[in-house]
């Protein structure tokens, strides 16, 4: 009898853990792993840069990828994209951030994020030839990535070496070309705040000024407060 209540133990010890949630699925961060790469980038979007808040995030996606033999692909993927995303966002280690976001996009070829935010670190590293590469691949897997097309904008805005016909090295700063990119992302995704604030800043460059202030007002309706100073700026 008593053989037969440890074997009954053992049993329901063994349903007790095969049933148990993993620890991505127990918890209830913001950006947990199981929220996808739109609920990472929105949960991130939310935290001040080297904040506490930001600090534990990083801790959780590094405690997932440690134990990512137990979890999905998915979710590893995930972790990885959110770790890239930190060592960007938090802590500017953009050659760290490249790594992880290489092995996101390993585990989830359909990444695309994982490919614009790789060309912001290579941005950031001044391999311009790399980062537009990336940015263009980005654009390859999802060609309505609004994201991709910002920074591509913000790229010819900032501007960026590039090797000429004759094999110079040549300074490429458009606002115009710029211009075109931010509003292909706002026609993409009409809500983008940053895109239209962007838009608005190459149509400032460019000397239209009312266009500009439109663009800053559309954004300030997006994210309130992102723009206020360059609309009375622009006025």
């Amino acid at each position: 009898m008593i053989i037969i209540n440890n074997r009954l133990v053992l049993i329901l010890l063994i349903l007790i853990f095969w049933n148990r949630p993993s620890m991505a699925e127990e918890d209830n961060f913001a950006y947990s792993v199981d929220a996808g790469i739109s609920g990472i980038d929105i949960a991130l979007d939310q935290l001040p840069p080297q904040s506490e808040e930001f600090n534990n995030a990083e801790q959780y996606f590094i405690k997932i990828i440690q134990n990512c033999s137990s979890l999905t692909k998915e979710q590893c993927a995930n972790a990885y994209y959110g770790e890239g995303r930190a060592r960007n966002d938090n802590e500017n280690d953009w050659n760290g951030a490249i790594t992880y976001l290489e092995k996101a996009f390993e585990l989830n070829p359909s990444c695309s994020e994982c490919l614009v935010h790789k060309s912001y670190s290579l941005y950031n590293l001044a391999r311009y030839d790399e980062a537009l590469a990336e940015v263009d691949q980005a654009l390859k897997v999802d060609p309505s990535n609004a994201h991709a097309l910002s920074n591509k904008g913000l790229y010819y805005f900032h501007g960026f070496e590039k090797t000429d016909e004759s094999g110079n090295r040549i300074w490429i700063k458009d606002a115009g070309e710029a211009l075109k990119f931010f509003t292909k992302a706002t026609d993409c995704d009409p809500n983008f705040g940053d895109a239209w604030w962007l838009q608005g800043e190459a149509l400032e460059a460019l000397g239209r000024k009312e266009e500009a202030a439109d663009a800053y007002l559309k954004a300030n309706n997006c994210e309130q407060g992102v723009s206020e100073q360059k609309i009375e700026q622009s006025v």
